[in-house]
């Protein structure tokens, strides 16, 4: 079911967004703020289209910070998403038999893909000084 491969070249990262308030136009005013602080810090708009999305825009810049290999999803977009015989997953945090449901998955498919990852970051011990999270990188 899982290849037993030792490295992991590329993270792909689902995470979720939730809105802090309930008061529309509280948060109306909140993403017109994080705009008015881009753009005193220099960020420029094409459209107003930007300016709408650039809450998601920010955060994914901030959680992506300057990390090569790894790739950040929206949970929403990973549901759509094709997914190969290959395919496998961690949650870290949330529910994962909700996320198996939607995902049309169950958690007990995936049993292994922990232990892969465990394997891999123990042989990566044993290899070579560790990478980021103790996972092996690619040379």
């Amino acid at each position: 079911m899982f290849a037993a491969e030792t490295t992991i070249g590329d993270l792909d990262v689902a995470y979720g967004l939730e809105v802090r308030t309930e008061d529309h136009d509280e948060f109306d005013r909140l993403c017109r703020e994080r705009v008015r602080l881009a753009v005193e810090k220099g960020r420029t708009f094409r459209s107003s289209t930007d300016k709408l999305f650039w809450r998601r825009k920010e955060v994914r810049l901030h959680l992506k910070g300057r990390a090569r290999g790894l790739d950040l999803q929206e949970f929403p977009d990973l549901l759509h998403m094709e997914k190969d015989s290959g395919f496998a997953y961690i949650v870290l945090m949330g529910d994962a038999e909700a996320i198996a449901t939607e995902l049309d998955q169950s958690p007990e498919d995936l049993a292994g893909f922990l232990d892969l990852i465990r394997q891999s970051a123990a042989s990566t011990k044993q290899e070579q000084a560790p990478g980021p999270a103790g996972i092996k990188t690619p040379h």
